[in-house]
């Protein structure tokens, strides 16, 4: 497996890769929950900053740290569960906004699918683990225009982040973050949907590596240079 997902991510970042800075990165979090982020800004050489954290589950370990770093952080995710428990863990920090939405290319209500384990958080508006339709449920979710709009006092003039990870639903949500006269300052993103592919599913892996690869281009003319990638995880700085 581990060969399987160097290829793909081989595969998706040639030619896309436009530097590789990890002396201005550093990580914050624990190993399963953590992120890339420029140093500088954590350094306090930015005065206000504000990140997205779109889809915390139970780690909010870099959520955490940004906060103690002097973020205003906006956390959301659409289980309920999630929030009580990032509500518990963040408690008493002032620049804490907590929102109990998926992400979606609109407003309103989406499916999401359960994931295979139980034991897992990881519900997915695009069924990629596929799952049953009988175990789905309805959340509430938001359109990041829509969020952005809410939440225009709190961004304007601060360096700002976006993180996502949403289960496979940014293969959906990415063309809407590049349609946006907004920009931020830095992005961070898990590409689920190229993870998860059966071994022996050749065909489907290829096609997701043609998406992956559109999406970085795509990224790429909207004035967003991937600077780093970690496993599945995509970091991307504005040119």
């Amino acid at each position: 497996m581990k060969a399987q997902n160097a290829i793909v991510n081989y595969l998706v970042i040639f030619l896309n890769l436009t530097s590789s800075p990890h002396k201005y990165l550093t990580r914050l979090g624990t190993p399963y929950g953590g992120w890339w982020i420029p140093r500088h800004v954590i350094d306090n050489k930015v005065s206000s900053r504000f990140a997205l954290s779109i889809g915390i589950g139970y780690d909010v370990s870099f959520d955490k740290e940004i906060l103690e770093c002097g973020f205003h952080v906006l956390a959301l995710d659409p289980i309920a569960e999630c929030v009580a428990f990032a509500s518990k863990e963040l408690a008493g920090f002032t620049g804490l906004y907590l929102e109990n939405l998926g992400l979606a290319t609109h407003s309103g209500q989406e499916r999401f699918y359960a994931p295979k384990s139980a034991l897992h958080d990881s519900w997915s508006s695009t069924n990629s683990q596929l799952t049953g339709f009988e175990k789905s449920i309805l959340f509430e979710v938001i359109s990041l225009a829509d969020l952005l709009a809410k939440y225009q006092s709190n961004i304007l003039g601060s360096w700002t982040m976006l993180k996502m990870d949403i289960e496979g639903a940014e293969r959906v949500v990415i063309p809407t973050l590049c349609d946006l006269e907004y920009s931020f300052d830095y992005v961070a993103i898990e590409m689920d949907f190229l993870s998860l592919i059966p071994f022996l599913h050749v065909k489907t892996r290829f096609k997701r590596v043609k998406e992956a690869r559109e999406l970085l281009r795509k990224m790429d003319s909207r004035g967003y240079k991937l600077i780093k990638h970690e496993n599945f995880n995509y970091f991307w700085s504005v040119a």
